[in-house]
């Protein structure tokens, strides 16, 4: 009788266990097609509504998700809707990682021109990662000494990181639209590549030291090591072996499904905790689809344009989800968070103040700059010093700050208020 009981207290138990992981997958299915469908009515109204239109996409999302977060806050929204957003609201960090940033970091990487990136890799190099030092530590200079927070400087310099990240979409494509120099462009993208890595890389160090994780300077240095030359390791071997397969197949289906699984297994190796890699995902990302754009000629020709397109409306979409996402989540702390009238103060000063510390970066790297790749003049430093817009990286950084558990309650409310109220201010 008691084995009985305990069989079909068992069996209940599996039973709502599977019925409650039924429901929250339900639920993110419902977010998601809603949140495509609110972007399609935002690209409509972009396309055909005046003035409109000058709001770039992402921030138009953004204020979207602040506008469901309002509805959903204030009880005007119920049901399987309202449910879906309080799932997302919480969301596991590392669920969410692995989910958005590999498409995103390896669409751009595989889109970019490798040839002109490589004659501007110096230029690229160093801006991303002797900049990204000196952005990161400025940063951090002024929200610890100006902001009144009492940060630490392991919490600082995780804010500089994040914030160090730039996403150069918009700029990219008004620099084409005005006929300016592929080069330009081709700079300000492979910065951005570049810089997404060693931010993250930064990113991942200081956040250890703000959840407890405690290191000396040798150890930091060999973590760092490992992150980087791991990655590049990891993601060339893994694009090597993608472009060898690709190059034997003539499927535009197969040979997407070979670049999708290449993007998350490259990632999912990098971050796994089973299999204890322990090394950069977003730089190793970043490297298979550079590999990738070295060898495209490894893609049959009928099937370019299919894979092409297919990540273009991936990293969109993500894209799309992450805005919208953080929406939710700005609103929800402007009403429940941490946030007051001091702290929208302090990000119109952050504002200026990033766009100080790109000027003073840009000029600290002038000489270098300008004697290396196709040459670097005042005006190319001008659009660089605009160029440096954060993103969906950036944003990304935050919202896993947001969704950690061991940082306090307050510490990342501000961080994510502060790096999305940048995109917003982006307009």
């Amino acid at each position: 009788t008691l084995s009985r009981r305990t069989e079909g207290m068992t069996a209940d138990s599996e039973s709502g266990g599977h019925s409650e992981c039924q429901e929250h997958a339900d639920r993110i299915i419902l977010f998601c097609g809603v949140a495509l469908v609110i972007g399609a009515i935002v690209k409509t109204l972009n396309n055909y509504v005046p003035y409109i239109g000058i709001i770039p996409f992402s921030v138009s999302m953004l204020l979207a998700g602040m506008i469901i977060g309002c509805i959903t806050l204030e009880g005007s929204l119920s049901g399987p809707l309202a449910k879906a957003v309080d799932t997302m609201r919480q969301i596991d960090a590392h669920l969410f990682l692995i989910i958005f940033i590999p498409p995103i970091v390896f669409e751009s990487a595989y889109l970019v021109n490798f040839h002109t990136m490589r004659r501007e890799g110096w230029q690229a190099f160093t801006l991303a990662f002797p900049g990204v030092i000196i952005t990161l530590i400025l940063i951090a200079v002024v929200a610890i000494y100006i902001f009144d927070y009492e940060w630490d400087w392991f919490t600082g310099l995780m804010f500089g990181s994040i914030l160090s990240a730039t996403d150069p979409v918009a700029v990219i494509s008004i620099l084409g639209s005005l006929g300016a120099p592929k080069q330009l462009s081709t700079l300000i993208e492979g910065e951005s590549l570049f810089n997404d890595g060693s931010a993250y890389v930064l990113f991942l160090l200081w956040k250890d030291y703000v959840t407890g994780i405690d290191r000396n300077v040798g150890e930091a240095f060999a973590y760092i090591l490992r992150l980087s030359l791991g990655a590049i390791g990891l993601g060339l071997g893994m694009g090597l072996v993608m472009c060898l397969w690709l190059s034997f197949i003539e499927d535009p289906i197969t040979e997407t499904a070979i670049t999708i699984a290449a993007a998350y297994l490259t990632f999912y190796v990098a971050e796994s905790e089973e299999l204890k890699v322990h090394v950069s995902g977003v730089l190793a990302t970043v490297v298979l689809g550079l590999t990738l754009s070295r060898f495209r000629e490894s893609i049959s020709r009928t099937s370019e344009e299919p894979v092409k397109n297919f990540w273009e409306f991936l990293s969109s979409y993500l894209d799309l989800l992450i805005f919208y996402l953080t929406g939710i989540i700005v609103t929800d702390q402007l009403f429940h968070g941490e946030i007051n009238g001091t702290d929208v103060g302090y990000l119109i000063l952050l504002y200026v103040f990033i766009h100080i510390i790109r000027g003073v970066t840009i000029l600290t790297l002038y000489p270098i700059l300008a004697n290396t790749g196709y040459g670097f003049d005042w005006k190319s430093g001008i659009i660089v010093t605009y160029g440096g817009l954060r993103g969906s990286v950036s944003l990304a950084l935050a919202l896993i700050v947001e969704l950690e558990n061991d940082v306090d309650r307050k510490t990342k409310d501000r961080i994510l208020f502060l790096v999305a109220g940048v995109e917003v201010f982006n307009l």
